[in-house]
């Protein structure tokens, strides 16, 4: 009798383990979700109004960028009224490749704005090139740097003004339409002193510089945001002017950056698949639960047969 109680015992036993053994369903992948990642902005500043005659201006980032950031640059160069000035490249020491994203111009001024995605870390210095040497009065150039992490560079929103009507309310996109929550850069130029700017909702001033010159006077404004979006086809930047209107030459250059997103694993939704580990308890209860059932079973038929 006791060799059967081992037999039928082990016989149910096997058969309780093979249950469990069973492999799990492996169908397609499991599903994920999308999530956008942080977006973090690190400017070096803009370069002081530069003087001197020269035909580039440059700035360096303080500390070392990182591969697989955006470099964002804006741009602004005059020449007064001499020979046209125009941005013909812009460069960095880490040999990033540039687009260029947008460009406007009211009577001399050119307002330009840059991207590139870094391809390596390490220190960087951002070089724009002109056409002509500046003048030494009335010649001047601004540059503007942000390293940006958390965008995507696939579908950049670009957008443009100019005129003299004061009072001047949002520029609207000319190209795709951005997401709440994008990084937004406007640099906006006036040529006389008492043009003032509003950041509009969102936006935050990175930098106000002071105009120089008696003739060719100059007020630039470099802002940036990432919340506080409302509308996905409009920048929200203000120009309030409060001069002659019949003086005023403004101009505005702006990009949007949509944030980047990263799949996520979704614990709560499947489409099929393997699941994921954490979740292979909860399927496999109902075996352990038999195996227990099969197991108890085995011991009282053993001890009847004893």
């Amino acid at each position: 009798m006791r060799i059967k109680k081992v037999k039928v015992t082990l016989l149910l036993v096997l058969f309780a383990v093979a249950l469990v053994a069973e492999p799990l369903p492996v169908n397609a992948t499991s599903s994920l979700i999308q999530q956008n990642s942080t977006i973090r902005i690190r400017g070096a500043g803009g370069y002081p109004i530069q003087y001197t005659p020269g035909n580039n201006i440059f700035v360096p980032f303080s500390s070392d960028v990182a591969s697989g950031n955006v470099i964002v640059v804006a741009v602004q160069v005059s020449n007064g009224p001499y020979t046209a000035a125009a941005v013909v490249s812009v460069v960095d020491s880490r040999g990033s490749s540039f687009t260029q994203a947008v460009h406007t111009s009211n009577g001399p001024m050119h307002a330009y704005i840059y991207y590139a995605t870094l391809s390596s870390s390490g220190p960087d210095t951002v070089t724009a090139t002109f056409n002509v040497d500046l003048d030494d009065y009335g010649g001047f150039s601004y540059l503007f740097i942000y390293e940006v992490s958390g965008v995507n560079t696939t579908s950049v929103a670009t957008a443009t003004g100019s005129g003299t009507i004061p009072n001047n309310g949002p520029v609207s996109t000319t190209s795709t339409s951005f997401e709440n929550g994008a990084f937004l850069v406007a640099i906006m130029g006036c040529d006389v002193m008492t043009a003032n700017w509003e950041a509009g909702s969102g936006f935050t001033m990175s930098t106000v510089l002071v105009p120089f010159e008696d003739t060719y006077i100059q007020l630039t404004r470099v802002m940036y945001a990432t919340s506080g979006v409302s509308s996905p086809t409009t920048f929200p930047a203000t120009l309030n002017h409060l001069g002659d209107p019949s003086d005023e030459n403004w101009y505005e250059a702006a990009i949007a950056l949509n944030p980047a997103t990263r799949p996520v694993p979704n614990p709560y939704h499947y489409v099929g698949g393997e699941v994921f580990s954490a979740n292979k308890l909860a399927i496999l209860s109902p075996y352990l639960a038999l195996f227990s059932v099969v197991a108890i079973a085995a011991i009282i038929v053993g001890r009847k047969l004893t």
